[in-house]
């Protein structure tokens, strides 16, 4: 195990960002060992310059990458105030990206203007205190990428920014080091057209429509007429003084009981004959009325050891 502490810059006195591309890409390469897995222990990025200059009245915006990968843009544009052929750098989900900082700037040259305001970072300073990513490729790209507003042309000037990263490389095999490699070249290559995400309209979203969400309260419930309430009693003794319900009464309850209804309605059933039948009537019925009339059976069939069949 073996932690490389390294620091590069990039410098750039003067440079255009023309109305043709209407964007600036800067590149440095940085070469690590072959054959290693390479893992970010810390990283960070500092503006040397705060006070980058531009010919352009119009604040301008930039990217500082660090990347595993040569960076490919992407489809998207940077935003609807820049200009057309301006796509963006890829996401930080993708894992050949390693750091990314948004700036922006708008001191004119030759004036005092404010200072580079870094919008945001990821990792952000607490994440980037400690170990993070990992990759095989052998190498560590630095970017600095600069947008114009559409249809203007701007000169940059004292451009100035470094990075401090300090790299753990341990020894690979061969498999997991030419597999990595292959990985990170298609994540970097697939980056440039990834579209992820569905779009749900609100009426679709699970458990938006959920009907308890939109009522509340206790369902209303059916209550047994005092002529059922009277006769719903099993007939279990043909000697029984009561009126009692017949299997198929019975089973006339349990199925209206049964009954499918709407969100919002009572369970059971609203009869005219029955009148109102409970949903709770379920949980006191036997279980020969339930299933239903037993059927007939045949009497089991024994057989000899030869196979015939035995007559009983």
């Amino acid at each position: 195990m073996a932690i490389h502490e390294i620091r590069e810059s990039i410098i750039i006195d003067e440079f255009e960002v023309d109305n043709t591309e209407e964007i600036a890409y800067i590149e440095k390469v940085i070469p690590l060992k072959t054959g290693f897995r390479h893992t970010v222990n810390a990283i960070d990025v500092f503006i040397d310059n705060m006070w980058v200059e531009s010919d352009s009245n119009l604040p301008m915006y930039g990217e500082i990458i660090l990347s595993a990968q040569p960076l490919l843009l992407t489809n998207q544009r940077y935003g609807s105030s820049l200009g057309n052929n301006s796509n963006r750098t890829p996401p930080v989900s993708t894992d050949t990206i390693l750091y990314k900082m948004l700036f922006t700037f708008d001191s004119e040259i030759g004036k005092v203007g404010s200072p580079c305001t870094i919008l945001q970072e990821f990792p952000n300073n607490f994440l980037g205190s400690m170990p993070t990513f990992s990759w095989y490729t052998p190498r560590l790209y630095m970017y600095v990428v600069l947008y114009e507003q559409q249809g203007f042309s701007s000169v940059v000037q004292n451009l100035e920014v470094s990075a401090y990263v300090a790299v753990n490389s341990t020894r690979s095999n061969h498999l997991s080091y030419m597999l990595g490699n292959i990985r990170e070249r298609s994540i970097a290559q697939i980056g440039k057209v990834l579209s992820i995400g569905r779009l749900i309209p609100v009426t679709k979203i699970t458990g938006q429509k959920f009907p308890m969400y939109l009522f509340g309260g206790a369902r209303s419930q059916f209550m047994l007429n005092s002529t059922a309430l009277q006769t719903f009693y099993y007939n279990v003794d043909p000697q029984a003084a009561e009126g009692m319900l017949s299997t198929s009464q019975q089973r006339d309850f349990l199925k209206s009981a049964r009954n499918m209804v709407s969100f919002d309605k009572a369970f059971g059933k609203d009869t005219v004959a029955l009148g109102g039948v409970p949903d709770w009537l379920k949980s006191v019925a036997l279980t020969g009325v339930v299933s239903g009339a037993i059927r007939e059976q045949w009497p089991p069939l024994k057989y000899n050891d030869n196979g015939n069949v035995r007559m009983m």
